[in-house]
This record gives structure tokens, sequence and C-alpha cells, in this order.
């Protein structure tokens, strides 16, 4: 059976999110164990995202890295372009949910951006979801590894959103992801593969616990090529976890493994990254204010640009000012020239530059 043959009948599910019967648990079964198979090789996430695509009839798919104080990292994807992800890694990031909930410490097993934007009716980085990066929705699965590090695996639908029901059973299959993402990062430990143990930007130390170190990455090694070593016991004064900080914006924290750890039952692993700037809160009505003060824009203008970035059409925004289509496209067209911008996907990163501190 293709991944492609494997997609679930999400109108079987029952109302706690589980499968109706026996027969229509196989596609999982089919998909969890290619997943099994990648555990430790450099294919891991890449198979992973593609058997869970498959699952929810998804055609895009991302992998992120997040860590409790550097920026996220791609890990793979299938389809973003150079120029989105540059966007992405120089500040959008702040904006990204996912990133949110790890910095903020209040990470949930699985979500959906729909689901968050429900949250959060004012939130711009959902309103504008559509048009910064062609899809629909994006359903995420959050999984943890040690050091504080989570690993995000994204499906993404171009033309529908995720229901209740994928919600589901997304959570009820969650924690088989989880555990064996957890194998993939244990054994990943053991040699260069596709885990944070060969990462560049991340410097690992694995101690046992006696304290004897156990492995460490060729970026731990790189760290120190210029820098005194560190007394790790010293820096740590007895505590399981903690942070320090070091020079230059770079940031050290550690905690404890736990006892079924591969590598080093009981011990503790370290990690040095720099320091980037955290998530930030958006205001719509504030953000809208600004533009207006720089651009004078009349109280007319300010309306279609707040319709915009809500997401609504030129129909919904005709209805809702109670003019013609014709008059909203003409409203669209004087605002983007006053603006210097030529399309709704311009429009966002303008009313963002002055949050990131741009003129």
């Amino acid at each position: 059976m293709s991944l492609a043959e494997t997609t679930i009948d999400m109108d079987a599910l029952t109302a706690d999110g589980r499968q109706s019967g026996p027969a229509d648990i196989r596609p999982v079964v089919d998909a969890l164990s290619v997943i099994a198979e990648a555990v430790g090789h450099s294919d891991f996430y890449s198979t992973a995202l593609k058997a869970l695509a498959g699952l929810f009839g998804c055609s895009h798919y991302v992998a992120m890295r997040y860590t409790q104080f550097g920026s996220p990292r791609f890990l793979h994807h299938n389809w973003l372009t150079e120029e989105e992800i540059r966007l992405y890694n120089a500040e959008l990031y702040r904006l990204d949910p996912a990133f949110g909930l790890v910095r903020s410490g209040k990470t949930r097993p699985v979500f959906s951006f729909i689901q968050i934007a429900n949250e959060n009716p004012v939130s711009l980085f959902f309103k504008n979801l559509e048009h910064m990066i062609r899809v629909k929705d994006e359903l995420v699965f959050l999984l943890p590894a040690a050091g504080g590090i989570w690993a995000a695996l994204c499906v993404d639908r171009v033309n529908a959103a995720f229901g209740e029901s994928d919600i589901a059973f997304a959570e009820m299959i969650h924690p088989l992801v989880d555990r064996l993402h957890r194998l993939h990062i244990d054994r990943s430990l053991l040699g260069p593969r596709s885990g944070y143990g060969s990462d560049a930007d991340l410097a690992v130390l694995v101690a046992d616990q006696d304290g004897r170190v156990v492995l460490s990455n060729p970026a731990w090694s790189k760290f120190f090529e210029d820098t005194a070593p560190l007394d790790l016991a010293e820096i740590t004064g007895g505590h399981d976890s903690g942070v320090h900080f070091l020079p230059a914006d770079e940031v050290l924290y550690w905690e404890p493994l736990d006892a079924t750890h591969a590598v080093a039952p009981h011990g503790r692993i370290y990690i040095i990254e720099h320091h980037s700037p955290g998530a930030v809160g958006l205001n719509l009505e504030s953000l809208i204010a600004n533009v207006q003060m720089k651009h004078r824009l009349t109280p007319r203008e300010c309306e279609v640009v707040r319709l915009v970035l809500q997401g609504r059409s030129v129909v919904d925004i005709s209805d809702r000012l109670a003019v013609s289509i014709g008059t909203v496209r003409n409203h669209k067209q004087r605002l983007y020239r006053k603006l210097g911008v030529s399309s709704e996907r311009e429009l966002f990163p303008l009313l963002l530059g002055p949050l990131f501190g741009e003129p």
C-alpha cells in the first residue's frame, strides 16, 4: 500500500477520536511502520512527514526544530521557496505560534493554525497564513526531545482547514509518533545521524550519571577552539537543570536524562546556543494606527486594510461596507498605490516593519 493510499476516513472516527473498526487501523499501522524503519537514519524527518501527510491527505509538509533560546531551524520541507525561508528566518519566525508556545513553556502536543487563530482572533500570523505561504491551514505535531529541544512535524492543506476529527485523530496517534521521535534522537546521539548531535549551531555534550563525558558533537569542540573550557560542575552547582548566560549572547543550559535514555541513563545533557529575540505579540489596531499615521490613510482605507488583513474576500468586504465589488477593487488599488505595494502579500510585511524596528 502506497502512502498516497493511506488517507484515513475522518468520518469513520468516533466522537472521542477512535477508529470505528479494526479494518480502519491498517493505514495507520503501515504509516507508523514506515516511520519506525527510518528511526536513527538521516531521512527520518522526510519519511515521517511523508507518512503523516499521507494519513491526512496532504501534499505539503515541513519539519522545524525549536529550542529554548535560539531561532528555529528548518529540518526538512518539500515546497517553500528560498525567499520565503529567508523572510521567515529574518524576523517572521517571531510570529510563529509553535515558536511562541515553546518559548513560553505552554506547549501542546497537537494543534492547527486555524484552531489557534480562533483562540486569538487578532493574530495577523494566522489571518495571513494563506497569503504568506499559500496554504489554508497547518496541522502541527509538537515533539519534545532532550535538552529543551522540540521538533514540529507539520502537514499543510492548500484548500481546506483541519477539522475537529482531524485534530482528534492526530492526538490519538501523537504518543506513538512522539515515542518514535524520542528513539530517533537517542540513536542520533550515537553517531552522525539526522539529530541535533550533528547540528552545526547547537553545541551538545552528554555526561553520564557520574559526570563523565559520554559524547560531544563537533559544534561543542568548535565552540571551545577560542574559548577557555567551562567548569560545568561549578556552573551547575549540583542543580539538575538550569541556565547560564555566556558572553556574546551565548547561553548554556542543561537538564537530566531519564532512566530510559539510550546513551546516558540518569545522565545529563548540556547545550550551548546563540540567544535570539523571543516571540512577539500582535495587536491589529495598533499596527493599523501606525500605518495610518505614516501614510495618512482615510478611515475608509483603514477599514479596507483591517478587512484585508482578516482574510476577507472582495465579496465579503463589499457586503460589510455596503458598496459594490468594483468600488472595493478601486479602494484596494488606490490603497496599494498609496502604500507602495502591489498585493495583499506585500501588505503584511509593511505593517510588521515597525514591530521589528524598521522605519
